[in-house]
């Protein structure tokens, strides 16, 4: 998350970053874009953003 705030234009937070990794599954497009990587990519990062989240909140 660091990495994102410092060399992004927007600021970020867990909340967001769970935000855009759902929208990466609900968008056709982007899961389509990120499935064709790998099987079951765009659901992965939604994983992995959701237990940041929840280990930052702790």
């Amino acid at each position: 998350m660091d990495f994102l705030n410092t060399y992004n234009m927007l600021p970020t937070d867990s909340k967001e970053l769970v935000e855009t990794t759902w929208f990466f599954i609900e968008d056709d497009f982007r899961r389509d874009m990120l499935e064709s990587q790998q099987t079951g990519l765009s659901y992965y990062f939604y994983t992995v953003a959701e237990m940041y989240a929840l280990k930052k909140d702790e």
